[in-house]
């Protein structure tokens, strides 16, 4: 998986547990994939994205 250096594995989290973090469909988090506002760590296969992205985003209103 595309995990960067010192990255730990509960560091990564999925589309579920991300959509849980930001109250949004999942729908909602492609189009914030779409708009650049989160990243997935790797996109082969479902979106995984690293935790402290997901509460940044929320922090910012995404």
């Amino acid at each position: 998986m595309g995990y960067t250096e010192g990255a730990q594995p509960e560091d990564v989290i999925g589309i579920e547990e991300a959509s849980a973090l930001l109250e949004v469909t999942q729908d909602r988090i492609q189009v914030m994939i779409a708009g650049g506002l989160l990243n997935p760590v790797d996109r082969s296969g479902d979106p995984r994205f690293y935790r402290g992205e997901v509460i940044a985003a929320r922090e910012l209103g995404g």
